[in-house]
């Protein structure tokens, strides 16, 4: 099952096109559930979480994305995430070696320890962040 929380707030221009993007990949993800929420009723989570921007996409309880990811960025997520490839604690870097301007972002980049952190791009050809 994929869990997807929209935080938005009531600036928030993207958020009709993250919605969409999300409706469309229930084509190939049927199991996924979506619910959208305002950033402000959500305190608790956004404080764990470390969410900055909206629209942030929380996936099954961890921050995935803020702004506004690309359609296959978030169909790729979304396979790692079914995968259960999120759920290794060893997949990234712990919370107190995160370089606090990108706390948060790391879920959307590579798990390979030479990249993380690096400032270098992903061999792999993705960005570790979505359009803002």
């Amino acid at each position: 099952m994929l869990h997807v929380l929209l935080l938005t707030d009531e600036d928030c221009t993207n958020s009709d096109d993250v919605m969409e993007s999300l409706r469309a990949a229930q084509e190939e993800f049927p199991e996924l559930r979506i619910r959208q929420r305002i950033l402000d009723e959500e305190p608790e989570l956004v404080t764990r979480l470390g969410v900055v921007a909206t629209p942030a996409l929380i996936v099954n309880n961890q921050l995935a994305f803020q702004g506004h990811p690309e359609q296959d960025q978030l169909r790729r997520y979304l396979r790692n995430a079914q995968a259960g490839l999120h759920d290794d604690p060893e997949g990234y870097t712990p919370d107190d070696e995160r370089d606090p301007d990108n706390r948060g972002q790391e879920a959307t980049g590579s798990s390979d320890t030479m990249w993380r952190g690096s400032g270098r791009t992903p061999s792999f050809g993705s960005s570790p962040g979505g359009r803002h």
